[in-house]
């Protein structure tokens, strides 16, 4: 026998399980790494309407200090975004390898696989909502900036 070839007879029910809840996990993940890369695009756009503030607009300006001030609005919250997190994918080996020493059957062992996952999907996606709010917060620290810039600029 080849390792490629099981010893048992799936159930199609918990084999769908599992597959679901590795895309939902994997779904997770790319929506964090995208919201990522929007966070960095985000504080780089800012950081550099802010340098342009400088040398633009009067320092006596108002617009001039709260575009800054809108500008370190974005960096905390994008900070916020970009700062290390784990995604929880993991599933305890010690639940399988208990299955197995009770000779339960591995369609159950499948079927407690899949809701571990199913659970880690649901606690991640609390956190993956909390970091969009985040990230809307600095896109409208952004826009007020963009703004406070355009205002600077006109009034200079």
């Amino acid at each position: 026998m080849t390792e490629s070839e099981e010893p048992y007879d799936w159930s199609p029910v918990f084999v769908l399980m599992l597959e679901e809840a590795r895309r939902a996990i994997d779904a997770q993940v790319s929506s964090l790494e995208s919201l990522r890369t929007r966070a960095g695009a985000l504080v780089g756009y800012a950081g550099a309407i802010a340098a342009l503030s400088f040398t633009v607009a009067d320092s006596r300006n108002w617009a001039l200090w709260a575009a800054l001030v809108a500008s370190g609005i974005v960096a905390i919250f994008a900070a916020a975004v970009l700062a290390p997190l784990r995604i929880d994918a993991d599933v305890n080996p010690n639940k399988i390898a208990d299955y197995m020493g009770v000779a339960s059957g591995v369609d159950h062992i499948r079927e407690t696989v899949a809701v571990s996952l199913w659970e880690a999907y649901e606690r991640n996606r609390h956190t993956l909502d909390e970091l969009h709010t985040l990230y809307f917060v600095g896109l409208c620290g952004f826009l007020a900036e963009v703004a406070f810039f355009a205002i600077a600029a006109v009034l200079n």
